[in-house]
């Protein structure tokens, strides 16, 4: 690790693990420069992580006795779409029914 205020090499002076957090995996390690005598803590994670399974994940299956999402989906875009036709068309209707002005 490098000094921020004159760029040498700083040293490890002390390690202690985290007591801060809950959980455990994490320490405190405390370098000094010296070079210009300054010094850092930075928090580190030392626990080891594990290689992912390989395993695909199972997705439950689809339930045959209901309606598939996609069907109900295009059900109500239907409605919606029909709605907003007729809506229009009686918006429309309204308007060339007014007298000009």
């Amino acid at each position: 690790m490098r000094c921020i205020a004159c760029a040498a090499e700083m040293q490890l002076v002390g390690s202690e693990p985290d007591q801060s957090m809950l959980l455990s995996g994490q320490e405190l390690r405390t370098f000094q420069c010296l070079a210009c005598g300054r010094s850092e803590q930075t928090l580190v994670f030392t626990r080891n992580i594990e290689e992912i399974a390989g395993e695909r994940m199972l997705l439950p299956s689809r339930s045959r006795s209901g309606p598939d999402i996609r069907d109900t989906l295009l059900k109500a875009a239907q409605r919606i779409w029909q709605h907003a036709g007729t809506a229009l068309r009686n918006a429309v209707t309204a308007l060339r029914s007014r007298p000009n002005l």
